[in-house]
C-alpha cells in the first residue's frame, strides 16, 4: 500500500503548499483513492507535482461535511471516466462553529452545491452506516462516543428550519482497508473521538488487528491528560504505524512520537508511505 498526502496543515519540502485541510492518495494493489480534497485547489496542485494523475481514481471518498475536507472538490480534474464521490447522505446540511465571543457564527460546511459540479465527471454516492467500495474497501459512520473523556468539541451546530442545534458528526466516516497483515484506518478529522473510531472498527473485524492509522485525531486543542490517556489505549491496541496529521495538532503529534517512536511516523504535505 502506498499513501501520498497532499493536502496538510505543514508542509517541509520545497515547491508544495500547505492548507488547513486533509487530502490523501491511497494506492491499494492496483486500486486509487482519492480520500478528502481539501478546501481548494492545493490537493491537485500537489498532486500533480507528484506525479500523480487523479483522473485514475477509482473512488473520491469525503470523509464529512466540512469545507476542509470537501472544499476542493470543484477542482477535480475532468476526465473521460466517470468517477464515485461517496458522501455521507446527512453530511451536506449547513454546519456552522460558534465564534469567539459565543454569540455569533461562521460557516463550516460544504461550500459547494451539486450543481457547481455539473462540468465535472463524478457521480455522488450518498453513503449511510455501513458502505463497502469494493473487495477489503469499507466505510463506517455513525458512530458514536464509547468513552467518558472523548466528546464531540463544543461549538459545532448544524442548522434546520427551526434553527441551530449540537452537531455530533454522525455523517464521519472511516475508511477501512484490509490487507495480509490487518486493517489500515483512514480518519478525517476523528470528531466522535479517535478511540471511538478504532473501537467501533474493531468491533466490525473481531480478532483482526489494527495494522495503521492515519490522519486527522482531533486533539489540536485536547488536554494533555486526554492526550495521554488516548495515547496509552492506541498503544495498548498494538497499532504498528500511526501517521497522526491534520487536527491532530503538533504538541499532540510531539507526545506521540515521543512516547510511541518509530512506530509514530511525523509526516506532512508532499510525502509518500510505503506500508
Amino acid at each position: 500500500m502506498q499513501i501520498r498526502i497532499l493536502v496538510d496543515d505543514r508542509v517541509s519540502l520545497r515547491g508544495y503548499l500547505a492548507e488547513h485541510g486533509l487530502s490523501l492518495w491511497i494506492k491499494h494493489k492496483e486500486v486509487n483513492i482519492l480520500f478528502d480534497v481539501g478546501q481548494s485547489d492545493v490537493f491537485a496542485k500537489n498532486g500533480a507535482k507528484m506525479g500523480i494523475d487523479l483522473r485514475k481514481a477509482d473512488y473520491v471518498v469525503l470523509s464529512h461535511g466540512h469545507y476542509d475536507h470537501c472544499g476542493g472538490l470543484p477542482y477535480f480534474p475532468h476526465g473521460e471516466r466517470t468517477i464515485p464521490v461517496f458522501l455521507h447522505e446527512h453530511a451536506s446540511v449547513p454546519r456552522y462553529a460558534v465564534q469567539a465571543d459565543r454569540t455569533t457564527y461562521r460557516e463550516i460546511g460544504i461550500p459547494w452545491k451539486t450543481a457547481d459540479l455539473s462540468e465535472l465527471n463524478i457521480q455522488m454516492k450518498p453513503t449511510s452506516d455501513c458502505t463497502r467500495l469494493g473487495p477489503g474497501i469499507t466505510l463506517y459512520a455513525n458512530i458514536r462516543q464509547s468513552l467518558p473523556f472523548e466528546n464531540i468539541p463544543n461549538g459545532l451546530y448544524l442548522e434546520d428550519d427551526e434553527g441551530k442545534y449540537a452537531d455530533h458528526m454522525r455523517d464521519e466516516q472511516v475508511l477501512v482497508i484490509e490487507s495480509e497483515k490487518g486493517l489500515s484506518v483512514f480518519l478525517g478529522c476523528s470528531h466522535p473521538g479517535i478511540i471511538s473510531c478504532l473501537r467501533h472498527v474493531q468491533n466490525q473485524y473481531p480478532g483482526i488487528p489494527l495494522y495503521s492509522v492515519v490522519g486527522g485525531m482531533h486533539l489540536g486543542n485536547a488536554g494533555t491528560r486526554r492526550v495521554n490517556e488516548t495515547i496509552h489505549l492506541m498503544m495498548e491496541m498494538d497499532i504498528q504505524k500511526i501517521i497522526p496529521l491534520h487536527c491532530t495538532g503538533i504538541s499532540a503529534i510531539c507526545a506521540m512520537k515521543k512516547k510511541m517512536k518509530d512506530r509514530c511516523k511525523v509526516m506532512c504535505a508532499g510525502e509518500t508511505l510505503e506500508l
